[in-house]
């Protein structure tokens, strides 16, 4: 069938149908075929591959959705996200540097430190010595909601900068949690006695309610509880592909941009 990739249009629906049927036992002989010398081979075949590809992923998708929301993982989600761009994504190297990250910050923590001498510790690590920092120049490059790139351009946007905090803190072992602001994305920091809130886009400043109503007010929203609360992981991972299909709508990739919206109508339908 593969061979037939080449027929003219008329006959062409009937030879895809049959390679999706086949599913992932397709994926060798159309991964070959994509590097044919013939260039509507190759096209069609690099097409058939990227459904496939999206089907495999959205099946997971599917999967990951259908867990309750205390079962979810959010390293899972990111990667998964991470998975529509770079289907050949393996995360075992990146939770490796994130583990590594971790393990330097963790040394250099001590029980009886104070909340904000933690959250100065792990800042002066993410921020001074690892490098993670705002993309301010290509805020909208879909890069940014890629959790994986994210770790090696050591850039990223509110969210995946927010996304990298929280998986050191789990790591850590420490009450943090995402926070999604709108317009925004902070996360907390709670201890029985007091709460924080921390900006990882602004090199993990240190926010009291006060500043995140003051933040509220100046983007132009109500102060409402909900804005300040922990949110699911749920919540985030449909807020990093909203993101990434609003990235797509700006740039005319209007396919793309279905694709991850049917990926967020399974995580809240």
């Amino acid at each position: 069938m593969v061979r037939l990739l080449d027929e003219e249009e008329k006959n062409l629906v009937l030879i895809e149908e049959h390679l999706l049927a086949a599913g992932p036992a397709a994926l060798p002989y159309l991964n070959e075929a994509a590097q044919s010398p013939d260039p509507v081979v190759r096209g069609r075949a690099r097409q058939l591959v990227a459904k496939l590809r999206f089907r495999e992923l959205k099946d997971a998708f599917r999967r990951y959705a259908a867990l309750a929301d205390w079962e979810m993982d959010l390293e899972t989600g990111a990667f998964l996200v991470a998975r529509y761009g770079y289907p050949d994504l393996d995360p075992a190297v990146y939770a490796a540097e994130l583990d590594r990250i971790a393990a330097n910050i963790a040394r250099n923590l001590r029980d009886e430190m104070y909340m904000e001498d933690v959250i100065d510790v792990i800042n002066e690590h993410l921020f001074a010595v690892e490098g993670f920092r705002p993309d301010n120049r290509r805020f909208y490059d879909p890069e940014n909601s890629y959790i994986h790139r994210v770790i090696e351009r050591r850039t990223g946007i509110p969210i995946t900068l927010s996304v990298i905090y929280l998986l050191i803190a789990k790591r850590l072992d420490l009450p943090i949690s995402g926070v999604a602001v709108p317009g925004h994305f902070l996360v907390r920091y709670d201890s029985p006695f007091e709460t924080l809130w921390i900006d990882p886009f602004n090199e993990g400043a240190i926010l009291s309610r006060e500043d995140c109503e003051e933040l509220l007010q100046a983007m132009g929203y109500p102060v409402i509880e909900e804005y300040l609360r922990p949110c699911t992981v749920r919540q985030i991972i449909a807020r990093i592909l909203t993101n990434l299909a609003q990235v797509f709508i700006r740039e005319g990739e209007k396919a793309k941009a279905e694709d991850v919206q049917s990926l967020v109508r399974l995580l809240i339908s």
